[in-house]
């Protein structure tokens, strides 16, 4: 229940209430203030509350349907639970608030800020989200239907499970967004960015993908049926496309298949696929289709590059690398605070190889590594490892001791020249073995 003294304060005027903040602040939250403003369960139905300071404040609970928060305050604020349907919320700011179940249907939130905000199963039905800001906040489950998204940014954020069917969403900004499970079907993405999102299971039937942005995207088991502008597509690097998503419409120009990084084989083969192309003489198509395959590597496993951010651009060489000969290998950074083990057991298949990249940033950032005693470590030494190495730091550091009891003997070449290109193609050259590929 809300707080009366609160409320008898809140019911003076914004002047008075934004007063009373910045001098509970100043003696502090505890000096006799019992800590954060209490409004829970309050109506504020049609009320104005433009400009007021409510960071922090509890609001669990509360009917502010149709209120007016312009430009309100509304930082780590708990707002779960609570009704805005129809509220204005232009240019309010709300990082870090909790807004988990909360009713925000055709409510305005015109250039607001939700940055990191919590809106597990928020409804956003109808509301305007235009140019505002929700970069890795979590939109688990949240309901956004036919919500205007002109411009809005979802860079990092979580939108698993969300549902965007019919929403307007140009020019909107998902990289590195998680959309794994996510309706947008109907959607508008013309001029959208989806560098390194995670399309897994998405369902884009119908949409509009004009003019799309892609590098690094994951479209794996994704239904592109009756979709859009896919000849329009800008690639910024090599993307990811299963069978599954390739199948799920009737035709692809066929320049997205070099763009996604396909082998000449691979695209042989695809083309065999296409409904398109049905008429067309197959014995021809399976002729090409085995000559470029037999011109191309034999890869026996799944590979996976593993490195730490800081090495980067020699995993984008390495992977330039192999895609350039035909060979398909993806690439991963290991998070800053998990063990490389437990990264790479959960990102390769159990018939898959890693190439570790050793280096002193890989090294530095782990202070303590499970002991292979432990059980759980103990599992790693089923993984396949093939290092390189930049520096010589993983041999002495602590934080890698582990790792070096799991490479046991292994040989790890050193590749610390690895910007010479000479040296650079005779190295990898002698690793594709290590890695179950073989050049013709």
């Amino acid at each position: 229940m809300a707080d009366q003294k609160h409320l008898a304060i809140l019911a003076r005027g914004r002047s008075d209430w934004n007063a009373w903040r910045r001098s509970q602040r100043f003696i502090g939250r505890d000096g006799g203030h019992g800590g954060e403003p209490d409004l829970s369960g309050a109506n504020f139905k049609h009320a104005n509350l433009h400009r007021c300071d409510f960071a922090g404040v509890n609001f669990s609970g509360a009917n502010l349907c149709s209120a007016n928060l312009n430009w309100a305050d509304l930082r780590e604020a708990n707002l779960s639970g609570v009704r805005m349907n129809y509220a204005n919320l232009v240019e309010a700011q709300l990082g870090k608030a909790n807004l988990r179940d909360a009713q925000l249907r055709g409510a305005s939130l015109y250039r607001s800020n939700l940055d990191d905000a919590e809106l597990r199963r928020a409804d956003f039905r109808d509301a305007c989200l235009e140019d505002a800001s929700l970069c890795e906040a979590n939109l688990y489950e949240t309901d956004l239907r036919d919500a205007s998204l002109y411009k809005t940014d979802f860079t990092g954020a979580n939108l698993n499970s969300a549902r965007l069917a019919g929403s307007d969403a140009r020019g909107v900004d998902l990289r590195r967004a998680n959309l794994t499970d996510v309706d947008l079907s109907r959607v508008n993405l013309d001029g959208a960015s989806l560098q390194k999102a995670n399309l897994d299971a998405v369902c884009l039937q119908g949409a509009n993908m004009r003019n799309i942005q892609l590098g690094g995207t994951t479209l794996v088991q994704a239904c592109l049926q009756d979709v859009t502008g896919i000849g329009t597509w800008r690639h910024h690097s090599p993307s990811y496309l299963d069978w599954d998503t390739l199948d799920s419409a009737e035709s692809y120009p066929g320049a997205l298949y070099r763009e996604c990084g396909w082998s000449d084989w691979e695209i042989a083969i695809a083309r065999l696929r296409h409904a398109g192309l049905r008429n067309h003489p197959h014995a021809d198509l399976v002729k090409e289709a085995l000559l470029k395959r037999a011109a191309q590597p034999i890869q026996i496993r799944p590979i996976l590059i593993c490195y730490d951010f800081e090495d980067r651009k020699f995993a984008e060489a390495c992977g330039y690398w192999f895609r350039r000969r035909g060979v398909r290998i993806r690439s991963e950074q290991c998070p800053w605070c998990e063990s490389p083990l437990n990264f790479i057991a959960g990102k390769i298949p159990s018939d898959g190889v890693t190439l570790l990249v050793l280096s002193r940033h890989l090294s530095g950032q782990r202070s303590s590594e499970q002991d292979t005693s432990d059980p759980e470590c103990r599992q790693h030494t089923g993984l396949r490892l093939c290092p390189v190495a930049l520096d010589d730091s993983w041999q002495v550091l602590e934080g890698m001791r582990s790792i070096r009891e799991v490479l046991g003997t292994i040989p790890v070449p050193d590749l610390s020249d690895w910007r010479d290109s000479m040296a650079f193609d005779v190295k990898l050259s002698s690793v594709s073995g290590n890695l179950g590929v073989y050049f013709p």
